[in-house]
């Protein structure tokens, strides 16, 4: 490669990064201006935010992250790991521990497998490219929220949760099969044992405490956030585009699932039909902003490439959708 080459792709880099920067300070900026602008009005979505984590996520997940820690930092982790080895070395080309955080994943959803995959990496069970490889399918929602408040608070309807959920987790399958040729660590299977600590309840509980915090906060933001946009219309070039194919509620649904999936599913609830159901579990599977800046805090922190992770939750989505609009035609809504 050239001196001249190599001067452009820097400048190129340079370009694309302050372009990001850019892009996140005028948003930011606007923001602080509506805050400021309509302070009652934001006030009152913030406070709502925190009391949807407050009375909902926080008791669920508290519990989850306190387990998974604890329970990742016991010898637990190299019986489970060695037990499911030969199975996932054939699905995903990867060791037990693979698993181990799936199945995890499943049960208490967003954002612990992203947590788990930071914990283990943290602990020297896994390096780098495993963590890029396990976040393409450990980052699910779970039973709670997909079956409890989806299927049967928003669609009354517990048949069509398990449809949800199990279209869901069919897919996050179908993704760490389709990312299986990613390279991985085959040191893993000898190092199943984390780093051990001096405290162990001790250090559970305050990474659990910390991390529910901060989650508390990414909703928070992001439900603010998600009603500035609705105010504005910021997607309304966008809804126009889709209504013409799927409907209006549907389009809006699809419009509110890029930022966050609680809003997208009400509103694909309002008119249920099997393609409002599909896109309901496409937009669960896609999480939003809110759960990808979630994922993101653990997942930089394991040194995992997030544009793979964006990648694998795009193709998570669209599994999603066709899966669940297959199981809805075989079993009906």
């Amino acid at each position: 490669m050239t001196d001249g080459s190599v001067k452009i792709n820097k400048a190129i880099n340079k370009t694309s990064v302050g372009a990001v920067d850019i892009i996140v300070t005028v948003v930011s900026v606007f923001m602080i201006f509506m805050l400021a602008a309509f302070p009652e009005r934001y006030i009152k979505t913030t406070f709502t935010g925190l009391s949807v984590w407050a009375l909902n996520v926080l008791p669920s997940l508290l519990p989850f992250f306190f387990l998974t820690a604890l329970t990742t930092k016991n010898k637990c982790l190299s019986l489970f790991s060695a037990k499911l080895s030969p199975l996932t070395r054939v699905l995903y080309r990867s060791e037990g521990v693979a698993a181990y955080v799936q199945i995890m994943s499943f049960l208490s959803g967003y954002p612990i497998g992203a947590k788990m995959i930071s914990d283990l990496k943290a602990g020297g069970v896994i390096d780098e490219k495993d963590a890029t490889k396990l976040s393409t399918f450990c980052s699910t929602s779970g039973p709670m929220f997909v079956v409890g408040s989806v299927g049967t608070g928003m669609f009354k309807s517990g048949k069509t949760g398990l449809i949800l959920l199990s279209a869901h987790l069919i897919s996050s399958i179908l993704c760490g099969i389709i990312f299986r040729f990613l390279p991985h660590d085959k040191r893993a299977c000898a190092r199943t044992e984390i780093k051990k600590c001096d405290n162990v309840l001790y250090e559970s509980v305050y990474s659990s405490v910390v991390s529910v915090a901060v989650i508390g906060g990414f909703i928070a933001i992001f439900y603010t956030f998600s009603q500035i946009v609705t105010d504005l219309k910021i997607f309304l070039p966008l809804s126009a585009l889709l209504t013409p194919l799927i409907g209006e509620n549907n389009a809006n649904g699809v419009c509110l699932s890029i930022i966050e999936c609680t809003f997208a599913c009400k509103t694909f609830a309002e008119k249920i039909t099997p393609l409002s159901t599909a896109l309901t579990c496409a937009a669960v599977s896609f999480g939003g902003l809110s759960v990808w800046c979630q994922s993101a805090a653990y997942l930089i922190k394991a040194k995992a490439k997030f544009s793979v992770f964006a990648l694998s939750k795009v193709v998570h989505t669209v599994c999603s959708f066709a899966v669940c609009y297959a199981l809805l035609a075989i079993f009906g809504p």
